[in-house]
């Protein structure tokens, strides 16, 4: 009986939903500049027509969120005759169109949100997004964890396979609000929305969700949304990638009831914000990063900061060989320098030759007390250098000496010589020997 076998794979063909062949572009009306592109595709069972649309709810919470809310009578009007499209419009074709915050005032210049950071949580949500709002069985689980993986394994443990494709296999943690996103996370208070106090933070497991790897890539690249539709959530398509396309538009899919609505909302604006195009940018009022997230972004660099410096081991006994400014000398900061690194770069500019010698002292006895002090009278016995240092400095002194080549280069200057920095080191290290010995002899009992 001959084996069977399979035709090879090719590329995956629409079935349901046709390849995006048009988009809605959203034109602001102050400066005609495009301040949102969105993908348009058939509706499902649409393989072959030639209407493209766009789910009309969608293309205007997303221009609300682009606008952080503004406007008493937010809009949308076709660009080439101005008719305003009615609100009860169900998808949007094709086309251009432009949007307007008041219709008594339509060449307004309102800012634009470009960037994450300067889009601000609103108050309320939309109410189609407010009536999909869930409640929590338990109420301790936003205690849960704290750390990245630990949320990661109780996320792909509690969800057990990927929620849109139900595949098993190949799953990953995803964050409904990206953890790059902290400082606004932050900002926002997010802790205190949805289900009372998420004590985790941005590592909490309510914000977090099970995807096939490849669909995380889709998310993390954008090409997604979830938004409501009716009583559930639905995928929909804001890039044109035509293989996934098939897959995801307009997929309803179920979440778990632990991720608040409010998570999913940050992240349905996080990805539209990132489809206002990048052209558009430099010819548009960008809306500022907000007081609150600076805020929080300058304490967190602050706290960085602090931690560095503190990264330090208390020194043996009285901190005797600590230097006075050794709260600016962080143990952690490099003294070896690759070949890759100048010392300027490696080194603060502001501190002086003297400064690093200090620093470089510290560090050395905090990581080699054996060779600092003895266990007897340690301020009388701390030494300057290694035993074996002005051996090998008299070694190095006059290799270097007999062989200048070793540090000459092409850019060399004839006739240069090289400083002797070994000998004088060596002269440095044999003045503190004998003040050591001095200082000694002074405490030696009388005869």
């Amino acid at each position: 009986m001959a084996l069977m076998e399979r035709n090879k794979l090719e590329l995956p063909s629409p079935r349901e939903i046709s390849i995006a062949s048009e988009l809605v572009l959203i034109f602001h009306p102050f400066n005609h500049q495009i301040i949102l592109v969105l993908a348009a595709y058939s509706q499902p069972g649409g393989v072959g027509s030639h209407e493209f649309v766009v789910d009309y709810q969608l293309v205007m919470d997303a221009c609300r969120v682009i606008t952080n809310g503004r406007g008493s009578d937010p809009h949308l009007a076709k660009k080439a005759d101005k008719r305003r499209v009615p609100g009860d419009t169900l998808v949007l074709q094709s086309g251009f169109y432009v949007y307007h915050l008041e219709s008594n005032t339509p060449t307004t210049n309102y800012e634009v949100v470009t960037e994450f950071a300067a889009w601000k949580f609103p108050e309320h949500l939309p109410l189609h997004w407010q009536q999909l709002q869930r409640s929590r069985d338990d109420p301790d689980l936003n205690f849960l964890n704290t750390s990245a993986s630990a949320m990661s394994n109780w996320v792909k443990g509690a969800d057990k396979r990927c929620l849109i494709t139900k595949y098993n296999y190949s799953i990953q943690n995803a964050h409904v609000i990206p953890k790059d996103q902290n400082d606004w996370f932050v900002a926002n208070r997010m802790k205190f929305r949805g289900f009372g106090v998420n004590q985790a933070g941005i590592n909490g497991v309510s914000n977090g969700m099970t995807l096939r790897a490849d669909i995380r890539v889709c998310l993390d690249e954008h090409f997604f949304v979830i938004c409501p539709a009716g009583s559930e959530f639905k995928l929909h398509m804001v890039a044109g990638n035509p293989p996934y396309a098939d897959l995801l538009h307009w997929r309803r899919i179920t979440l778990p009831d632990r991720v608040p609505i409010e998570y999913l909302y940050a992240r349905f604006a996080y990805t539209i914000i990132n489809w206002v195009p990048a052209d558009s940018k430099p010819f548009i009022l960008s809306a500022e990063i907000s007081t609150e997230v600076e805020a929080v972004m300058t304490k967190r660099l602050q706290t960085e900061k602090n931690k560095k410096l503190s990264k330090k081991p208390e020194a043996a006994g009285n901190n005797i060989n600590k230097p006075a400014n050794a709260e600016d000398m962080p143990v952690d900061t490099p003294l070896l320098i690759s070949s890759s690194e100048s010392f300027e770069t490696t080194i603060d500019s502001e501190e002086s030759f003297t400064e690093l010698q200090q620093r470089w002292k510290y560090q050395y006895t905090e990581m080699h007390p054996e060779f600092a002090e003895e266990s007897v009278n340690p301020p009388e016995s701390w030494i300057d250098a290694h035993v074996e240092t002005p051996k090998m400095l008299k070694l190095k002194s006059e290799y270097i000496r007999k062989n200048p080549q070793v540090y000459q280069s092409s850019a060399t200057p004839p006739g240069t010589v090289r400083w002797d920095e070994e000998r004088e080191l060596l002269e440095f290290i044999d003045i503190a020997s004998k003040a050591k010995a001095a200082r000694s002899a002074t405490h030696l009992p009388s005869e």
